[in-house]
């Protein structure tokens, strides 16, 4: 069998050790053993990296061949090919309750639950809170420059302590989205949109003005940052974050907790863990750029010791885990 193009909405389904290829747009669908889907995988692969590159006038030396049979014996090797499995079957998973026009499998667990998980609260005691004042602002000179040379820096200057101004633009430009998503939640009701409604935000401060050192809670609907712990961690967090040191010459240090319930109830589906992890990076992402508006750089690491972590922050391990933090400093020009 030979497939000359896949097309967007060419689908894959499984059953009983067999695969079967659903091409709508062409109106055919063929049925194969997972061994020949494999060759046409590879076939396919190979196929159109000749064709790219014979539009350059570049012929596929032995090297690149070689270079792909590697990468796929890579997987073999290492017993990975299941997950390709699973990825592609899960493609065609229905949400939950995606048959439910009129709301009522929605209003059944509603009931059922007394309720529904709206966004996270702390339950902490705080010593004092801070509230947030939006700034007009404008980007560093160099700010399109930063976009287009960013990556991650782990040399920083230790002496350049925050201002209290930057900091607010950086806190309010950063969660912006998360904001105006969880207001639309309440104005229409929508108990199952779910961007960042599993996520909440700690802070661990180092050097920035207006702010004592320690731990900070961040109160996204109120604007508001709440002291938990007061001390001087830039050398105890490296212990958390995979002995990397860059926080002790840092101004603060974002922590990223998910809880997964809450997200596994708004996002009805089966892929809900994986999505909440993408969805981890489309938060970040917006962090990133706030800090480079007010020339702010800095390292992203998943590596943590979760559950320490978690420890550390004071957190309810049953419902709820860090999962990745965001280290932000002035670069240093030493």
């Amino acid at each position: 069998m030979k497939i000359k193009k896949w097309y967007a909405t060419t689908k894959l389904s499984f059953s009983e050790g067999r695969a079967k290829i659903n091409i709508p747009f062409k109106k055919k669908s063929f049925v194969t053993d997972l061994d020949s889907l494999k060759e046409i995988l590879n076939d396919y692969e190979k196929e159109e990296i000749q064709t790219k590159l014979s539009k350059q006038e570049i012929v596929m030396e032995k090297e690149l061949e070689a270079y792909i049979s590697d990468g796929l014996s890579h997987w073999k090797n290492r017993k990975w090919e299941p997950a390709l499995d699973l990825y592609l079957s899960s493609r065609n998973i229905s949400y939950a309750d995606k048959d439910d026009t009129t709301g009522k499998i929605r209003e059944k667990i509603i009931k059922k639950d007394y309720g529904t998980p709206v966004f996270i609260t702390s339950a902490h005691t705080f010593k004092n809170t801070i509230l947030l004042d939006y700034i007009d602002y404008k980007e560093t000179e160099n700010f399109y420059d930063m976009i287009l040379r960013r990556k991650s820096v782990r040399d920083l200057d230790k002496l350049s302590k925050l201002s209290v101004d930057k900091f607010n633009i950086f806190t309010l430009e950063g969660t912006k989205k998360i904001k105006k998503t969880r207001e639309l939640m309440i104005k229409e009701g929508n108990l199952l949109r779910s961007y960042a409604s599993a996520c909440s935000f700690y802070f661990t401060i180092f050097n920035v003005e207006g702010f004592e050192n320690g731990n900070y809670f961040l109160d996204i609907e109120n604007s508001a940052m709440s002291l938990i712990k007061s001390g001087d961690f830039s050398h105890k967090l490296p212990e958390y974050l995979g002995e990397q040191n860059f926080s002790k010459s840092a101004n603060f240090t974002l922590l990223l907790v998910a809880n997964f319930g809450i997200y596994q109830w708004r996002y009805r589906h089966e892929r809900a863990l994986r999505n909440l992890y993408i969805e981890e990076g489309r938060v970040l992402e917006h962090f990133s750029i706030a800090g480079l508006k007010v020339g702010l750089q800095g390292v992203v690491t998943p590596a943590l010791a979760d559950r320490k972590l978690g420890e550390f922050l004071d957190l309810n391990l049953k419902e709820e885990l860090p999962i990745c933090s965001y280290t932000f400093g002035a670069e240093s020009n030493d």
